[in-house]
């Protein structure tokens, strides 16, 4: 049986990057401002939310491919950010 993953969507702010990341059409974005006042607060569900899609898609996969579309659609990001943007 294979486990049911929710969407994660942020809104963006004027400091913070609108963040969609959709599991059943395997579209991913990340836009705008990146330089939120605390980075790892803002990025850590991201994150997080990465690590378990890594193991939905072994699921959802098996036995064939499925193309992920991920867009960086970035205005600016911090230095700070970049670590985190690089870690995705």
């Amino acid at each position: 049986m294979i486990n049911v993953m929710n969407k994660l969507s942020i809104e963006s702010t004027e400091s913070s990057p609108k963040v969609l990341l959709d599991p059943e059409s395997f579209y991913f974005e990340i836009s705008g401002e990146s330089r939120p006042e605390d980075v790892r607060k803002f990025y850590e569900p991201v994150l997080s939310w990465m690590d378990d899609f890594n193991g939905y898609l072994g699921q959802v996969t098996a036995g064939g491919q499925k193309a992920v579309v991920f867009n960086f659609i970035f205005e600016y990001f911090n230095s700070s950010s970049a670590k985190y943007i690089m870690d995705i």
